[in-house]
């Protein structure tokens, strides 16, 4: 009696869990909100980065908004 009672309990247990768990719907809907509120969250990240970047190029002295080119490393070789 106790391996019938361990098979029913085996074969009736995945269709519980899955009971249990949000629908297909429940899920797409928490997907489609989360991205929603990501793609805004960047949006906000960026337009502080620009705000930030124009504060700090206005702030830095004119001399400094033209750096020269930085300096090559590595050389190619001189041809004879």
């Amino acid at each position: 009696m106790g391996m019938k009672y361990a098979l029913v309990l085996l074969l009736l247990a995945p269709g519980v869990l899955v009971s249990c768990g949000p629908s297909t719907e429940e899920i797409a809907q928490v997907a489609e909100e989360m991205a929603v509120t990501m793609v805004a969250e960047t949006a906000e990240a960026e337009a502080k980065f620009v705000l930030a970047l124009e504060q700090t190029r206005a702030a830095q002295p004119t001399s400094l908004r033209r750096l020269p080119r930085p300096l090559r490393l590595l050389r190619p070789p001189r041809k004879h």
